[in-house]
């Protein structure tokens, strides 16, 4: 399990691209679909929202950034050439496509020696700082490219702040800072390794039943969830139930949290806020994968949604049959390790000055605005304006209430523009009353927005016209 990395990432391929990346493909298994979770900044390096998809037009990169996007508008990247190393590895930032308040960095990965990579190296441990502070973000990325003589890999990721000291990112300095370099393709040769099953009989006197039903997805504006997870937290005992990563002193089940109707079950995890490292392998961080029946052998978990909080990871589980209390000392759950092999330990940083803002399209508002989010509930907003970039949509506001809503197939968020067809959009990120911003991606993450083609956004009912 790659569970903030491999196992969020969605490629989407085009024809052009599915020649070239057949082998790799096929020797690639999919993995399930993970809700984001929302982390602590600790665990924001290995975090892990799937916010972009890798559509490959070229495996040698020629194009630049076309290896992951496509078309790219024009004015929109900017050179950047900053070079570190580790170990035996070279790392250089290429070039940025930077907004209002985030960006996108596409990076290069290769030997010192200049021989052919092996397994799949990838930097580890990121770090980024705006002006000399910790950059408070929201930050993904996706499955890397490899040129075609196997010699370089290409990264790109995006991140998104949420300092509401900071208004731009333009004149500023960042700086991208890493721990070293790890084999991400490991895991997947020992991934059984990496997995073990412990019962849940001594946790389940320390397991609550709320009052009431909650949803599995985070979202600390529904009452229910909100009261679901104070239960939770109330009667943490960490190391309740040791686990064998780190000899029982490291990793352990801490408590839970039983849907008053049954149908929902939420377990927490306690472990360390950094990576654990053992020898030369390192082990990001743990979670509870499958839950079973030993009665029936039956697999109980119907949908899965990763949670962190405080000091412990929350997982959270749609049952596929109510459960009472008494139940739950007859359940096993499957713990796995996100572990990767060390290739190098040795810190590197690339700074660089934010030289341009991107290409942006800005509109001022005064209007209520009431915006799908997922199914069944809506976002009131008082919006103050809309800023398009490159890279995400933002709905700038000064008043912000959660309501609910009738449920709908697929909300319809997306942007209309001058040439080809509409964009839909999708919200990933909670609208945040501390900056006054709710953000909106492309549902397709292999698509950048041309800014100056766009002509309105649509918001479910409500269309907004951009001049």
């Amino acid at each position: 399990m790659e569970r903030y990395r491999s196992e969020l990432d969605r490629l989407a391929v085009d024809e052009a691209g599915k020649a070239a990346l057949a082998r790799w493909l096929a020797e690639k298994k999919p993995a399930p679909r993970r809700e984001p979770r929302v982390l602590r900044p600790a665990l924001l390096a290995a975090a892990v929202a799937a916010l972009l998809a890798t559509t490959a037009l070229a495996v040698g990169l020629l194009g630049g950034w076309e290896a992951f996007f496509g078309q790219v508008p024009v004015r929109v990247t900017a050179p950047v050439g900053v070079s570190a190393a580790s170990g035996d590895y070279a790392i250089t930032l290429e070039e940025t496509i930077v907004d209002q308040d985030g960006a996108a960095f596409l990076l290069s990965l290769r030997r010192a020696d200049g021989g052919a990579l092996e397994g799949r190296p990838e930097p580890y441990g990121m770090r980024l700082e705006i002006a000399d502070e910790d950059a408070s973000l929201y930050f993904s990325h996706q499955t890397p490219i490899y040129s075609e003589d196997g010699k370089t890999a290409y990264y790109c990721f995006q991140f998104s702040h949420s300092s509401a000291e900071v208004d731009a990112l333009a004149g500023r300095r960042l700086t991208l800072s890493y721990q070293g370099v790890v084999d991400s393709a490991w895991p997947e040769a020992r991934r059984a390794d990496r997995r073990e099953t412990v019962s849940l009989a001594p946790l389940a006197p320390l397991v609550q039943q709320a009052r009431a039903g909650f949803p599995i997805h985070a979202d600390m504006l529904d009452a229910d969830f909100a009261a679901a997870m104070d239960q939770l937290d109330a009667a943490l005992v960490p190391g309740a139930v040791p686990l064998a990563r780190g000899g029982g002193a490291v990793y352990s089940l801490a408590g839970g949290v039983l849907a008053g109707d049954g149908r929902a079950l939420a377990l927490a995890l306690c472990q360390p806020d950094a990576p654990y490292r053992e020898g030369v392998y390192l082990t990001y961080a743990a979670g509870i994968t499958a839950l079973t029946d030993v009665r029936t052998g039956e697999r109980l978990d119907a949908e899965h949604a990763p949670w962190g909080r405080g000091d412990h990871s929350v997982d959270l589980f749609a049952l596929a049959r109510p459960l009472a209390p008494e139940d739950l000392p007859y359940l096993e759950a499957q713990v796995e390790y996100d572990t990767v092999k060390l290739l190098s330990d040795q810190p590197f940083a690339l700074t660089f000055p934010v030289e341009n803002a991107g290409c942006l399209r800005e509109a001022t508002l005064d209007r209520e605005l009431s915006v799908p989010w997922g199914r069944g509930s809506l976002y009131r907003l008082q919006a103050t304006g809309v800023r398009v970039s490159a890279l995400k949509v933002s709905v700038l506001f000064d008043q912000l209430e959660r309501a609910e809503a009738a449920p709908t197939e697929e909300p319809e968020i997306q942007l209309f523009r001058g040439g080809g067809d509409p964009i839909p959009l999708r919200a990933e990120i909670l609208p945040s009353e501390k900056t006054g911003v709710m953000t909106l991606f492309p549902a397709n993450r292999s698509v950048l927005i041309d800014p100056a083609d766009v002509t309105a956004l649509q918001l479910g009912d409500t269309r907004i016209d951009l001049p």
